[in-house]
């Protein structure tokens, strides 16, 4: 992880693509797969991010790619890592 550039695409509006991208593309697996494993990426140590995210929605949108493709092992897998890194020291995202 590379806290320079997790802050540079946070600031930059990164996460509110990678979370727009999954609203609009719901029914795509690999849209849901790569966008969760962007959102681990983006919050892993990084609690700004943590906080955009979770405030922009984004542990709800996880929670929803795991129910709409819960047969889909590579979103649940992506999506139990972001959730991992969401909730990591920020009680905000655990509640």
């Amino acid at each position: 992880n590379h806290a320079a550039n997790q802050t540079r695409i946070g600031e930059a509006g990164g996460v509110n693509l990678v979370l727009s991208a999954m609203c609009a593309h719901d029914t795509n697996m690999g849209v849901q797969e790569q966008a969760c494993g962007a959102l681990c990426c983006l919050s892993a140590n990084h609690a700004a991010n943590q906080t955009r995210i979770g405030e922009a929605g984004g542990v709800n949108l996880v929670l929803s790619a795991m129910c709409a493709h819960d047969t889909n092992m590579g979103v649940q897998e992506q999506a139990c890592g972001a959730l991992c890194c969401l909730s990591a020291n920020h009680a905000a995202n655990q509640t």
